[in-house]
């Protein structure tokens, strides 16, 4: 890349009906907003041109993301107001642009760099019934989940293989939060609310659902509602 392009960093969202789009359809979602915006964007070299970028870690399917990051590579300069605009009309508002700026060619990739992921996920009753014991399936499910964070190591199938994963390296922080009263007549009966702290590395990541799969089953009458990705953040300890 040469000394004349521009990297600016985009911050966005991945809200409502759109937080079911699988990672590759939400990158030509944006390609596309890139383009009718009119920023004069990069591309890479060789036969099959591609507009040049990169995004944060993926979402899964399903998980929404209050704020991510995209960089993407122009070949002049736009004033960040003007760039700014431009994006949030060309966009919907379940892929709202939040703000950008330019940074450094130098700085690491997002990949890189934001590599603590800040989790808000809402737990709900499987069904109402007026027959489960709610303090049993809160206290068990939370119990299960402290015994596994405790024990430091996670051992799943991957692709039909065992994994382990290093909950000391992986698991940075969780809180669970009774909503049982403050949510007392909500339709959707959302029990608590799990505040999570995942860590990625080139050595691999956990998504919040696997670690969740044992505490759930052991609740047996407890389901995720929403998985949000409610940030992230840079390790600065790292």
């Amino acid at each position: 890349m040469n000394d004349m392009t521009f990297r600016l960093r985009i911050e966005f969202a991945k809200i409502g009906r759109l937080a079911y789009l699988s990672h590759l359809e939400v990158v030509r979602a944006v390609e596309r907003n890139i383009r009718r915006a009119g920023l004069p964007y990069h591309t890479s070299q060789g036969f099959n041109r591609h507009m040049r970028h990169a995004f944060g870690p993926a979402l899964p399917v399903g998980t929404a993301g209050l704020h991510e990051f995209l960089d993407v590579w122009l070949k002049s300069y736009v004033p960040p107001d003007k760039a700014l605009l431009a994006l949030q009309q060309a966009s919907s508002k379940e892929l709202p642009i939040l703000g950008l700026c330019y940074i450094s060619q130098s700085l690491p990739s997002l990949q890189m760099s934001h590599t603590l992921h800040d989790y808000n996920i809402k737990l709900a009753y499987v069904e109402k019934n007026d027959a489960i014991n709610e303090d049993i399936a809160l206290e068990t499910f939370f119990a299960t989940l402290k015994a596994t964070a405790d024990a430091g190591i996670l051992e799943l199938l991957k692709k039909g293989k065992p994994k382990t994963y290093d909950l000391n390296k992986l698991l940075i922080g969780y809180k669970l939060e009774d909503l049982r009263q403050i949510n007392s007549q909500n339709e959707e009966q959302i029990v608590a609310q799990l505040n999570l702290t995942l860590h990625t590395s080139e050595e691999g990541s956990l998504r919040p659902e696997q670690l969740l799969a044992k505490p759930l089953d052991d609740a047996c009458c407890l389901r995720v509602l929403s998985i949000v990705r409610v940030g992230m953040r840079e390790d600065n300890d790292s």
